[in-house]
């Protein structure tokens, strides 16, 4: 059932307070999307964390700044509406999870079925 107060509320408000758009995104297409900054190998109180403890926290994002995009022909490159500097939503654990060449940096290959939305 629909909460009466967001009846009177417009398709652009609405849009607006969900805060992400929906996406055109051909199957073919991968994207890499950078996930941020890996946590410290050490704790404030000084526990010292595994490798696999960080890696961990990293699996569980659900969003990424899209640095990268492959189309399979240029016609899906028109058909699309995601560009590089977008940030896009996913599930925990999608993808294939990349540390970057200094392992300090997290990253994430992800296909175009694995994307759910951008976010505005």
């Amino acid at each position: 059932m629909i909460n009466e107060n967001l009846k009177e509320l417009s398709i652009d408000e609405l849009r607006a307070k969900a805060g992400c758009r929906a996406i055109v995104l051909p199957k073919d297409t991968k994207l890499a999307v950078y996930m941020g900054r890996l946590m410290e190998q050490k704790t404030a109180g000084g526990i010292i964390l595994s490798e696999k403890n960080i890696h961990e926290e990293s699996y569980k994002k659900t969003r990424g700044l899209v640095i990268d995009i492959a189309h399979a022909s240029k016609e899906d490159e028109e058909k699309c509406n995601v560009k590089k500097g977008d940030i896009v939503c996913f599930r925990p654990f999608e993808g294939i999870h990349k540390p970057g060449v200094d392992e300090t940096y997290g990253f994430r290959l992800l296909s175009a079925h694995e994307i759910h939305s951008i976010e505005i």
